[in-house]
């Protein structure tokens, strides 16, 4: 026999307590004696005689009195609700999972709901004989409630946790050595309980999986981010991807917005496993905050198993210009390419010029982009960014291959940022240089075997090399030359966008100090130079920079996994309690019929 409700010397403590004070209370009552009498005198001198003395009552109603103990102590039980099994001795640990998937809805609640509801039967077992912790296993695994057995602060604890669901997968195999190492320290009898929707890998590390959930279906937002428009001043490009994890149609509306500014609205309709792709444009030279969000999600037959997948957010860099050194004969197509480039600020010069102006390493580096143009210094400065278009010499750290004269282009690395969007087929060559490639070096161009063009990045240098002259080919009169260009000055000033703007919750922001204020408008000042609580997916204002946490890379389906019923009692009975609840009633019954009717 346990209790879960309070400890056994405390309900053994009650109910003598009580019993006590029923047992006093009879010994207090006041009952007359019954006594013959022939007339009124005779009755009242014995109705005075009949007074019983204190505490020496001589006619106490002993079936009332058992039936009113019998009442206080069936009172007493309940309050410590009793259990048939004989509780979990020794330390007990339980991890929760707490990441997005778990906000899945089950039934009529949430898996986190029904974890909450399995743990409390879990942990009400365990403070009985023995401690129990509970580990939350979110983005990052952290201590939910150290060892106790006060049932009551583990459910006050447990009460929190159910909308403190982390927007990224969570961490279970660091939430289970956590669990591990935690237990160790104590004597055995130990165990460790999971509570999750999937089954951890944690090898060599013993534990109980406690499964919740089921197969669900979901409309989720898969791919969502922005880049400026090279092109476009002061415009930036929307990407945004859904598909549909369902076995039944599904539509909803689907609203991007930049702040409060919708750019992009739509009502789409997926068929079952389709996934449809969505662009759109907005215009801003500051920093760009973006959200997109599908709204009024309707499914066939079910409803949407998960919201968290509902929702994505990207940011946009502002409008920001770069300082390129262009050295060149002249070359009329090239000063085009770059002087019309809204965001570059161009500086010409000749060789004659550069050699002439006599620049030290510091003015040099004033420029973060430098392009020689078919010309070589007789002594190449250290730069981080450099361009070079079919250089006339070896540069010392480049080997040159044989001329081809006419050569077809027949691969390029459209993966690579520099050749992002450009289309290179097709483009006639009078001739090129073969550039001998190194280990550090990626080749972008190739025509058959040979390389035609290299990037190579090195930790504080990226160097782009063109072994053809794009002016003697028919490149420079297709849109491709100038993005072209635009894409390597980008790259090689470092400042290139990625194709997602956004980053995976759990994310550490890093920034010397200052303040990051939290989507929900909570501000933290930094001065460590960290910031890690980014578990919730949303806009951050880091410096009054925005940051986007946007968890879309994890969406997929809902999968299912096997129900453990609740642990009712032994044979899947009801609660102890339950019976002990239904035989108080049946006493106080009987004892109000018997005492109206002059039974007691």
């Amino acid at each position: 026999m346990s209790f879960m409700g309070l400890p056994a010397l405390v309900v053994a403590a009650v109910g003598a307590i009580a019993a006590g004070a029923v047992l006093l209370l009879y010994l207090l009552r006041s009952i007359p004696r019954p006594q013959p009498v022939s007339n009124v005198d005779f009755w009242l001198k014995a109705a005075e005689a009949a007074k019983p003395s204190w505490l020496f009552s001589t006619r106490i109603p002993v079936f009332a009195m058992l039936l009113t103990l019998l009442v206080a102590l069936l009172t007493v039980l309940l309050a410590g609700d009793p259990s048939a099994d004989s509780g979990l001795e020794g330390t007990t640990v339980v991890v929760l999972d707490a990441g997005r998937s778990m906000g899945a809805r089950h039934g009529g609640g949430r898996r986190i709901d029904r974890a909450v509801e399995l743990l409390e039967q879990l942990v009400g077992r365990a403070t009985v004989t023995g401690e129990v912790a509970v580990i939350r296993a979110g983005v990052r695994p952290s201590v939910l409630v150290p060892l106790t057995s006060s049932p009551r602060e583990l459910g006050r604890a447990l009460e929190r946790t159910r909308p403190m669901i982390d927007d990224g997968d969570s961490d279970l195999d660091a939430a289970v050595r956590l669990a591990a190492g935690l237990a160790a320290r104590f004597d055995e009898p130990r165990r460790i309980v999971v509570v999750s929707d999937r089954r951890p890998e944690a090898d060599g590390v013993p534990f109980e999986l406690v499964s919740v959930g089921d197969a669900g279906e979901t409309l989720a937002i898969v791919t969502f981010g922005a880049r400026r428009d090279p092109v476009a001043l002061g415009e930036y490009l929307v990407l945004c991807e859904v598909e549909a994890f369902t076995r039944h149609p599904a539509r909803a509306r689907l609203i991007i917005r930049d702040l409060d500014v919708v750019v992009f609205e739509e009502d789409i309709e997926l068929e079952p496993g389709e996934r449809v792709t969505y662009t759109a444009s907005g215009s801003t030279r500051l920093e760009g905050e973006l959200s997109a969000r599908l709204e009024d999600v309707q499914v066939e037959g079910t409803r949407d198993a998960l919201a968290a997948d509902d929702v994505a957010f990207a940011t946009v860099p502002p409008l920001s210009s770069t300082r390129v050194l262009l050295v060149t004969q002249g070359n009329r197509y090239l000063e085009t390419a770059l002087g019309l480039d809204p965001t570059v600020e161009l500086e010409q010069v000749t060789p004659a010029e550069l050699a002439a102006r006599r620049f030290d390493a510091a003015s040099f580096r004033q420029f973060q982009v430098v392009v020689y143009d078919r010309c070589l210094p007789d002594q190449l400065l250290p730069h981080p960014g450099v361009m070079m278009i079919d250089p006339p010499a070896d540069p010392g750290d480049l080997r040159f291959g044989r001329v081809l004269e006419q050569p077809r282009l027949t691969s390029m690395a459209t993966d690579h940022p520099v050749l992002e969007s450009v289309d290179l087929g097709g483009t006639a060559l009078e001739r090129g240089r073969v550039l001998l490639a190194g280990p550090e070096d990626r080749v972008l161009v190739r025509s058959e075997r040979h390389a035609l063009s290299l990037a190579r990045e090195t930790p504080g240098e990226r160097r782009i090399v063109l072994g053809f002259d794009p002016a003697a080919s028919d490149l420079v009169r297709r849109p491709a030359f100038p993005l072209l260009m635009h894409n390597a000055v980008v790259w090689l000033a470092h400042d290139q966008a990625p194709p997602h703007s956004s980053s995976m919750p759990g994310t550490i922001l890093t920034l010397p100090a200052g303040v990051v204020t939290a989507p929900g408008g909570e501000d933290r000042e930094v001065r460590a130079g960290i910031y890690s609580s980014t578990d919730t997916a949303g806009i951050y204002e880091v410096n009054r920079h925005p940051r986007a946490i946007s968890a879309v890379e994890l969406a997929g389906p809902i999968d299912a996994a096997p129900v453990q019923p609740a642990r009712r009692g032994p044979s899947g009975l009801p609660p102890l309690a339950f019976f002990v609840g239904l035989l108080l009633l049946a006493v106080m019954t009987t004892e109000w019929v018997l005492l109206h009717r002059g039974r007691i």
